[in-house]
């Protein structure tokens, strides 16, 4: 029988299919881990931006990202001005789009990254989802600021109004358009929209319908410049929108490289859930820089069930189609049971559910840890031999607690006895006395006397 030598069962390994490597993998309990980029870029150089992608893809790779999101143009990098009309450089940027395609054959995450494209002789600033060789699908960004220090009309087209549309992209016919929401029919199942930048800052985000039409994780790629309190304004944002919706929302902007020319860049990129920021980048960072979170989609789901009004206004949305485009789902399969949760608010988060209670995550201590069963065990009696790790060290916990509390009031009793038998006055009542009380009092037998004549 494998995995038993004579009668003793040997405990597997979680590299070698271990029975409890399915139950302690994040992926397992409905959290999904998702990762905001910013790398380092250079200006209208597709060749070095394409190589700092490839390299914060592996590192996601690594930690078992399902989802990597990179800033608005990240390939061919954002205030390069009218080069974004150069041949030369939207040559290279769409051949590098193809290598990316390529490197993803191997690598676990889906990539989405920003670059701008041609279709039908006009140029479109998108969002190319891209997974396991394969391009999902390409958002285009529907609205364009041309305020202020913003002038992206002069060199783009809105998307506002293309739906159902393909594109000739990486050797492949790609979906083209805002109508989509990428789902996932593989083992972590979750669905997310794309939206660019502007999208977050107009009074009705793209990203309030795909939420209303299914999507749990929003996804934007930004480039935005720093301006004074333009970072509390992200993260108003931001978070507003992911309370409102009910949602998870990944934002990434622009960081170092960028030309400073008339901006400054502070590369900030940050997480939410349901209006908490679970994960933020430090700013001003001189080199490329990643932040990772563990997003609970139990909790999305749960939330949305119990809200009564989301579901009345995602009722009231579906015929609203002048304004809600008909909705495709290009899918991918986002296959992975052996990620094991290596975050602690993700342990926090698993061992809650498990006891049922909560706990603050800053003063728990619970670690869980695999078992040591045959390889014939269920994963119900994998949970409760986990259960029963767990029970047996509170147990150790507090008999350790109660050992200690007993040393410590034998020691106060040793240390009562000996300073009384010193000088008559017990340590608890010179505290009581306070330090005036033990300036005017002075013991007998600290006096000095005077020799008798």
């Amino acid at each position: 029988m494998a995995g038993v030598t004579g009668s003793i069962p040997v405990a597997p390994t979680i590299a070698h299919h271990n029975p409890l490597s399915e139950f302690f993998s994040l992926y397992s309990h409905d959290f999904v881990r998702i990762a905001c980029c910013v790398p380092r870029t250079r200006v209208a150089d597709a060749a070095y931006n394409l190589a700092e992608t490839l390299r914060l893809a592996a590192e996601g790779d690594k930690a078992r990202t399902a989802i990597m999101v990179f800033p608005e143009l990240g390939l061919s990098s954002y205030a390069i001005e009218d080069l974004l009309l150069q041949d030369a450089l939207l040559d290279e940027v769409e051949a590098s789009i193809a290598k990316v395609v390529s490197a993803s054959n191997k690598l676990f995450p889906v990539l989405i990254v920003g670059a701008p494209l041609r279709l039908a002789g006009r140029l479109y600033n998108t969002a190319v989802v891209i997974h396991r060789g394969v391009v999902l699908g390409v958002v285009p960004k529907t609205y364009l600021p041309n305020y202020r220090e913003f002038y992206e009309k002069r060199h783009f087209v809105s998307g506002a109004n293309i739906v159902e549309h393909r594109i000739k992209l990486a050797g492949q016919d790609v979906p083209f358009g805002t109508d989509m929401l990428f789902r996932s029919t593989g083992a972590v199942d979750v669905t997310f929209h794309v939206e660019i930048c502007e999208d977050i800052w107009v009074p009705v985000p793209p990203s309030s319908h795909a939420a209303l039409a299914g999507a749990e994780v929003l996804v934007n790629l930004s480039a935005s410049n720093i301006t004074i309190g333009k970072a509390e304004a992200r993260r108003l944002l931001c978070g507003s929108q992911s309370a409102r919706a009910i949602a998870a929302y990944a934002y990434s902007a622009s960081g170092p490289g960028e030309s400073t020319t008339d901006l400054a860049w502070d590369g900030h990129a940050a997480i939410y859930e349901c209006g908490d920021q679970l994960a933020e980048t430090t700013r001003f960072e001189k080199e490329s820089t990643i932040v990772r979170a563990d997003v609970d989609l139990g909790r999305i789901r749960q939330e949305r069930l119990r809200n009564n009004g989301f579901a009345d206004c995602a009722a009231g949305n579906d015929t609203e189609t002048a304004r809600t485009p008909p909705w495709a789902f290009p899918a991918l399969a986002l296959i992975d049971k052996d990620t094991l949760v290596t975050t602690a608010s993700t342990r926090e988060k698993r061992s809650i559910r498990m006891h049922g209670v909560y706990k603050s995550p800053a003063k728990s201590r619970i670690q869980l840890v695999s078992s040591s069963q045959p390889a014939s065990y269920s994963s119900t009696q994998a949970l409760f031999q986990v259960l029963a790790q767990l029970l047996w060290r509170k147990n150790e916990s507090t008999h350790v607690r109660n050992q200690m509390r007993d040393c410590r009031r034998a020691s106060m009793r040793l240390r009562h006895r000996t300073h009384r038998q010193g000088c008559g006055q017990s340590p608890c009542s010179k505290a009581l006395e306070g330090p005036r009380a033990e300036v005017r009092k002075i013991h007998p037998a600290q006096r000095t006397r005077r020799p008798h004549a």
